[in-house]
């Protein structure tokens, strides 16, 4: 009896082994549809904020559909991107420049799947679930790459547990004298598969993870720099270079990609301190700035003007650092305004102090990442929608998952009020709520 019920077990356990992904995308989906759902509830229950809503930019008008909710703020402007190319023109308060800040990748594909779908927020939707998938299994096996080991993660109590399982299994075979391969490994991977999983729940599970999932840039953003360091890891520099290209043509964050990946490369070539060894595949990451390259030649080909970019810049508070640009979060703050949100302000320690832990239990690449995602916007003096510019920091949901791998009750805990508070933030965002 014994023996048929570890059997059991086992069967079980190399079962999820063979269908994590799809496990995965089914936990996704089912997230995705509590979000939607709820979100498309608080938008036919909160009250609907005319007044920011008149006083945003509006490209299109206000669509009450299940899909047609999810345009709100930085989506009209990738949208219209999408639809009209990069359009001049003085638009409100803000110079004719100020579209140019918009990357143009995301809304490439959005202008390529309007082709077949031709609803440009069905589209943009698609384009960002469809990240967000692969994300979630990238995401997935970059922390398997990164702890297959688990003397890396549990106690060795755990440990002692997963290698009992092997040993009885392996008692099970021995006299046929062989070993099933599946079961080799056995504690490697329930170590590492746990945490892995964690990692993902957490990632789909953040306050304000829905931003993945709407019309933002988030998604595409995340799966690129994932990829980027997965490939990174594999020392497969030529595909992590291209990953690495393609987040600079984003967001502005990721001609900043190639300092970690740097890094990544120079560890891997064995670099210790002033001890730097490389070779000729150093090209492959110290071109991943030449997206933004291309970005700002095509900018001067149209506005006759290289700075275009960065003038562009200003126009959203992205520029040059200014103290003054602190004194309202201390003057007059508000619990979530613009340019004085105390939520903001919050979520800014609250990512500090993980940088802490980042740096103190993973890798330097992904701390030397993560601190350049606070950094970037520390430098320009704001701290606006810093609740929605921490989310691609991926080394935030491993070093949360390594916190909690010890107290299960605090993970689940920890998860279920993460999630609460998304299906709130979600449902104001849709709402013409400002989230970030």
């Amino acid at each position: 009896m014994k023996g048929k019920l570890f059997n059991y077990k086992l069967f079980i356990s190399n079962m999820h082994v063979k269908n994590i992904y799809l496990y995965l995308l089914l936990i996704f989906i089912i997230i995705k549809i509590l979000v939607f759902t709820t979100a498309f509830i608080g938008y036919n229950t909160i009250p609907f904020n005319q007044n920011m809503y008149n006083n945003n930019f509006k490209f299109f008008d206000k669509q009450e559909t299940f899909s047609g909710i999810w345009q709100p703020w930085d989506s009209q402007w990738y949208m219209k991107i999408a639809r009209d190319g990069y359009f001049a023109g003085k638009i409100g308060d803000l110079s004719d420049k100020a579209v140019f800040a918009f990357f143009p990748l995301y809304p490439l594909l959005i202008y390529l799947f309007n082709f077949g779908f031709n609803n440009l927020i069905l589209s943009g939707l698609i384009v960002s679930f469809l990240c967000s998938i692969i994300s979630v299994i990238y995401l997935y096996k970059l922390v398997l790459l990164d702890y297959s080991n688990p003397q890396n993660l549990y106690t060795s109590k755990q440990i002692s547990y997963a290698s009992e399982q092997t040993s009885y299994t392996s008692k099970q075979t021995s006299s046929s004298n062989c070993v099933q391969p599946e079961q080799e490994g056995f504690a490697e991977r329930f170590a590492a598969g746990i945490i892995a999983k964690r990692t993902v729940f957490l990632f789909l599970l953040f306050p304000t993870a829905f931003f993945f999932t709407a019309v933002y840039t988030e998604s595409l953003f995340i799966m690129l720099v994932i990829l980027s360091f997965y490939y990174a890891r594999q020392q497969k520099w030529f595909l992590a270079s291209i990953f690495g290209i393609l987040c600079s043509l984003t967001r502005s964050l990721g001609m900043f990609i190639v300092i970690p990946l740097l890094i990544e490369y120079l560890q891997n070539k064995g670099s210790k301190g002033l001890m730097i060894k490389f070779d000729k595949s150093i090209i492959w990451p110290l071109i991943i700035p030449l997206g933004l390259l291309i970005y700002q030649l095509y900018l001067w080909f149209i506005t006759g003007t290289f700075s275009t970019f960065f003038t562009a810049q200003k126009f959203w508070s992205r520029g040059v650092f200014e103290v003054s640009n602190y004194i309202p979060y201390f003057t007059n703050p508000t619990l979530h305004g613009f340019r004085n949100s105390i939520i903001d302000v919050a979520a800014t320690f609250f990512f500090i102090i993980m940088l802490y832990y980042i740096y103190k239990h993973l890798r330097l690449s992904y701390f030397v990442y993560s601190l350049l995602i606070i950094l970037i916007p520390l430098l320009s003096g704001n701290l606006m929608s810093m609740t929605r510019m921490i989310i691609v920091s991926f080394p935030l949901y491993i070093i949360l998952a390594l916190l909690t791998r010890e107290k299960p009750v605090l993970f689940y805990v920890l998860a279920s009020l993460f999630f609460i508070i998304q299906l709130i933030t979600s449902s104001l965002f849709v709402a013409n709520y400002w989230i970030a």
